[in-house]
This record gives structure tokens, C-alpha cells and sequence, in this order.
């Protein structure tokens, strides 16, 4: 009797075990090297686009009123003007998901994902798509208007049809579903979500202004900037967002007046920016 209750209980254990792990498991896809690679689905993060004029308090009030979001952590800006906000344990994603895109105030909500090897990815409403060379624009904008997207950017010169697009929200609403439809289509080479790879959400170990990673800041690191930004030079270290020496926003010709200002004239020292004591950074093409 004793061991027929205890094998009992090891199912029972199991089979609980098995249901949190299906339940767990939620993944979805993107297109990389040819191949559908998987993406797990966050069970803690979601990111929120709001319309204009949400205040900061507004967007409490609105994490307050929905029972499966956290209070106690973020709002966290992200780019593109998404944010990231914290899901408490237990809740369905994707059934979040589709209830926050239908609230009022709410221009685009998109699950976070994690890769495989568990690094955290966003994806904001903007996506990369290369045509084929023979395709006319016709019908390039005639599957934009489809689908309700956008161009905001011609990627490369050198490189005809690679376009940066952006979901207007008027017709799709999901940026990796919209992505994966273009790469299906016989006119598309390729196509993939614009990702954002989280690399860590406190203050990482830097010195503003110090891009090459010396731990100082020198004449070296403003022909650092230079290289990079006029020479197709490598990206700051640890992460391109540092050379906003200025916290302006953008990295530009005025970030190196910063520099030079302070290592020559006595100008401000460059200070960190970033409000809510993260770092992110866009990705590459595949993982």
C-alpha cells in the first residue's frame, strides 16, 4: 500500500511537472540562414508601444490595472519609443498579448522572446526585408499596403531592395509574424524582425566617453568615434549607445565637439544617460 501511494504521488508529480513545462514552452519562429529558428517565449517580459501622451504616471496606472502584470518591476524604455513591462508567474503570453494589442492606448504589444541560448531579444514594429533586385517597387508597395507597413529607410546603397520597414498598426500587428510572411513570399531573399538583444538591466561597468574600453578617456577614443562614424570603423565598446557623449539621443558629429571639448577646453564630462539603469542593443542578422 505504502509504495502503491508514493508511486501515485510520483505521477502525479510528473505529470504536474510535464503541464508546467508545456505551458512553459510557448515558442514562436523567425527566418535565419535559411531555416525557421525558434524563439522561446519570455514568461516574465512583454513590450508596449503607448500612444503619444502617456505620461510615466499614466503608464503606472495602467500596470496596476491589469491583474497579470507586475507593479513592483520596470516600466523599462526600450527604443522606438516600446517599453518593456514585467508579467507576474503563472500568466499565458500570448493570451496577454492579444488583450493588451486590443486596449485603448495600446499601438503595439509584442512578447519577448529568448533564444536558445537563453539570451533575451525584443522586437519593437520594425522589420528588414531584401527584395530581390528584379522586383519593381510596385509590388513592393503594393505587399506594404497589405500589410499595413511602412518604409523608413533605405538600408544600403550598394545594396538595391534592402529596405527598413515599419508596421503602421493599421492592419498587422505583429511585427515576427509579419516578418516570417515576407520571407515566405517567392519576391523576398530575406526577412527578419528588427531584434533588440537585452545585454543587461542595471548599469553596466563603463566610462562614459571611454569607447575603446582602456578605461580612460583620451584622444584615442575621439579618433575612435571619428573611425566609426565616418570610416565604417568598429562600434564603441562595450556597446555603441555610449558615444552619445552628449545624451542627446543620436550619435553625431556633436558627441566628438563633446569629447573634444572636455579633453581640451575643460568642457562637462560625459555622464550617463540612461535613465532607467539599462543597457540594450540592436542585434545582428541571425543568432
Amino acid at each position: 500500500m505504502f509504495l502503491r501511494n508514493y508511486y501515485l504521488k510520483l505521477l502525479w508529480f510528473i505529470t504536474c511537472l510535464l503541464t508546467f513545462s508545456v505551458t512553459f514552452a510557448q515558442y514562436d519562429y523567425y527566418y535565419g540562414n535559411g531555416k525557421k529558428i525558434p524563439l522561446l517565449l519570455s514568461p516574465n517580459k512583454v513590450n508596449i508601444k503607448f500612444t503619444p501622451g502617456m505620461t510615466l504616471g499614466d503608464i503606472y496606472n495602467f500596470i496596476l490595472s491589469d491583474d497579470a502584470l507586475n507593479p513592483a518591476l520596470g516600466p523599462y524604455p526600450l527604443m522606438d519609443d516600446f517599453i518593456i513591462l514585467y508579467v507576474l508567474p503563472g500568466n499565458d503570453i500570448k493570451t496577454l498579448i492579444q488583450r493588451l494589442r486590443n486596449r485603448p492606448k495600446v499601438e503595439m504589444a509584442n512578447p519577448g522572446y529568448l533564444t536558445t541560448d537563453s539570451m533575451a531579444l525584443m522586437v519593437t514594429d520594425r522589420f528588414v526585408v531584401q527584395f530581390y533586385e528584379w522586383v519593381p517597387r510596385s509590388t513592393i508597395d503594393s505587399l506594404n499596403a497589405l500589410h499595413g507597413a511602412i518604409i523608413i529607410d533605405s538600408l544600403s546603397p550598394e545594396v538595391p531592395n534592402l529596405f527598413l520597414l515599419k508596421l503602421t498598426g493599421d492592419i498587422d500587428k505583429d511585427v515576427l509574424v509579419t516578418a516570417n510572411q515576407y520571407y515566405e513570399e517567392p519576391t523576398t531573399d530575406y526577412s527578419h524582425p528588427d531584434f533588440i538583444a537585452i545585454i543587461c538591466m542595471e548599469f553596466c561597468d563603463y566610462i562614459p566617453g571611454d569607447l575603446d574600453g582602456d578605461s580612460s578617456i583620451t584622444v584615442s577614443d575621439i579618433v575612435y568615434l571619428i573611425n566609426y562614424l565616418f570610416k565604417f570603423g568598429p562600434p564603441p565598446f562595450p556597446f555603441s549607445e555610449i558615444a552619445d557623449a552628449n545624451c542627446n539621443g543620436r550619435i553625431s558629429l556633436t558627441d566628438i565637439v563633446y569629447l573634444i571639448n572636455y579633453l581640451v577646453r575643460e568642457g562637462p564630462k560625459p555622464e550617463k544617460c540612461f535613465q532607467y539603469s539599462k543597457f540594450i542593443r540592436r542585434s545582428g542578422l541571425s543568432f
